[in-house]
């Protein structure tokens, strides 16, 4: 494991490439812009902040993650897991859980500096939203959602696991030649037909609706994958491609781990494709070990630990800002999926879940952003642009032709 003792012999972690990339996207309190994992369980039921807290500060021994900040100094950039616990707050707002619209909660920045680097709020209203929020620097999405696991155990008084959180990724996936890939990238159909003139002056943000399915399907992926196609090319004729997050730990055995280790499949959507098509696609790349990342040329790697890190933000600040000018995507959406096997996980005498969802990420690169969470009673589908190249009425369409394909199919 990457374990190194820091002067006062501290257990750090070096940040990884795939850290650096989530961090530079936004690192400090003053950031609006920020790469944050977010999940919301919805119930009934109000928890104490006593039991809140409580809970906080069992996960935070078993999972030290989600307290971990970032030191830099020139060839030094590391994690060390002596930060604030995540931050707690209960506020009473009238939400029905379907749309971003005008939310103070979901906002929010964190600090990967001084911390918190994550955070939990109660959200009252004539449903009960746990809303967790944690910087994907710190966890990917896999993390994250054990992470909210750990917190309801720890609610029901239950044992939590250890989490370490020293495993790196870039250490333990070893990829061989003939398992880098291409990476040429094409222009690809949008689901939301061509770019917008919406108002370049904003502020850019996510902004995001969510779809509710009363049934659950083990092959939801293929079929979103397939309306969202069959939506693009009633726009254009051409390449539609999705991009998705595959877990890593799969090459890992015995190892809980918490940090980013995410790698990436790109699937192509042809005309004749059906779903046992697209499974068959999707299990042969994941045989072929196409999720494995490529990795990087040392000189890459020496320059990212050694750059000072404000000067990486400028770059990165000028990458995105030539990113939103293209005038095209490289993927129709990236999709995430993560399953609940039951949602007595995420339940205590106090709180019973009826459902949870993910919020999307604000996609650039993708056209949309589509969150999956699927459990035993329902699936819920958040779909998520970024308002400065589409407006919120081509989204409410974009969800309305989803969803009416979708019913279609189940």
């Amino acid at each position: 494991m990457a374990d190194v003792k820091s002067s006062n012999n501290r257990s750090v972690r070096p940040l990884s490439l795939q850290d650096l990339g989530y961090a530079l996207g936004g690192s400090r309190h003053h950031h609006q812009q920020q790469v944050v994992n977010q999940c919301v369980v919805q119930g009934q039921g109000v928890l104490s902040e006593t039991a809140l807290q409580s809970a906080i500060a069992k996960v935070a021994q078993a999972m030290p993650a989600c307290r971990m900040v970032m030191r830099s100094r020139w060839g030094l950039k590391c994690w060390v897991a002596d930060g604030p616990l995540p931050a707690l707050k209960t506020i009473h707002y009238p939400w029905d859980g379907y749309t971003s619209d005008k939310l103070p909660f979901l906002d929010g920045a964190l600090d990967l500096f001084d911390g918190p680097v994550a955070e939990i709020i109660q959200v009252v209203s004539e449903s009960t939203y746990l809303v967790f929020r944690i910087h994907h620097a710190v966890m990917d999405g896999v993390a994250a959602n054990g992470f909210i696991r750990s917190f309801f155990r720890a609610l029901r008084d239950e044992t939590v696991s250890e989490c370490s959180f020293l495993v790196n990724g870039e250490e333990f996936i070893q990829p061989e030649e003939n398992l880098i890939h291409s990476t040429r990238r094409e222009s690809a159909l949008s689901p939301l037909g061509g770019l917008e003139d919406v108002d370049k002056g904003a502020r850019s943000s996510l902004i995001w609706r969510r779809i509710s399915l009363q049934s659950s399907s083990l092959v939801i992926m293929p079929k979103v994958m397939l309306a969202l196609a069959e939506i693009a090319r009633g726009y254009s004729s051409g390449l539609v491609r999705f991009r998705m997050p595959v877990d890593l730990r799969r090459h890992l055995s015995g190892v809980n781990a918490s940090g980013n280790l995410i790698g990436i499949i790109l699937l192509d959507v042809d005309e004749k494709d059906s779903v046992r098509s697209l499974v068959k696609k999707l299990n042969r790349q994941l045989s072929e070990r196409r999720d494995i990342p490529r990795r990087q040329p040392k000189w890459i790697q020496m320059l990212a630990q050694w750059i000072p890190f404000r000067l990486l933000e400028l770059l990165a600040k000028y990458v995105v800002y030539q990113q939103m000018r293209t005038p095209h995507y490289h993927y129709s959406a990236t999709l995430s999926s993560v399953t609940a096997a039951s949602l007595d996980d995420y339940t205590t005498e106090q709180f019973t879940a009826k459902t949870l969802f993910g919020v999307p990420i604000a996609p650039m690169t993708s056209a949309v952003f589509v969150a999956i969470c699927s459990n035993p009673q329902a699936t819920e589908i958040t779909v998520g642009v970024n308002n400065k190249r589409v407006s919120q009425e081509s989204l409410v369409k974009l969800c309305n032709e989803l969803q009416e394909q979708l019913l279609k199919q189940l």
